[in-house]
């Protein structure tokens, strides 16, 4: 596979990753558009990226723990309970997480895309 199609790849696995964590779509308590397969798709634009922008490797951990967190929520969901609210503190620090790695993550986009103007 060519850098090209490496990147778009990479790029397009971001956008859809950025329409499951940003659209909710319901039915009942459950998601359509669960936020974990959001992080998963960036996990794998990582993976694609991660030659261009190796920073981007960095994020890979955290990326995982977000998943995890959005998993444990989705499934909560299909019992009618949310894991969210529960831990107030531990709220905060995943919500805390979640802004330092978009910002990250769209930082090292934003460093990629000027690259290769």
């Amino acid at each position: 596979m060519t850098d090209r199609q490496t990147r778009y790849e990479g790029l397009s696995r971001t956008a859809w990753g950025y329409l499951f964590l940003c659209v909710d779509f319901n039915l009942g308590n459950v998601s359509i558009l669960p936020r974990f397969v959001g992080w998963l798709l960036f996990l794998s634009a990582i993976e694609k990226l991660k030659e261009e922008r190796r920073d981007l490797a960095l994020l890979r951990p955290q990326g995982v723990l977000l998943a995890l967190w959005s998993g444990a929520d989705w499934l909560a969901s299909w019992t009618g309970r949310d894991v969210d609210g529960h831990f107030p503190p531990l709220d905060l620090v995943v919500a805390a997480a979640q802004l330092y790695f978009l910002f990250q993550f769209l930082t090292d986009m934003a460093a990629l895309a000027e690259a290769r103007q």
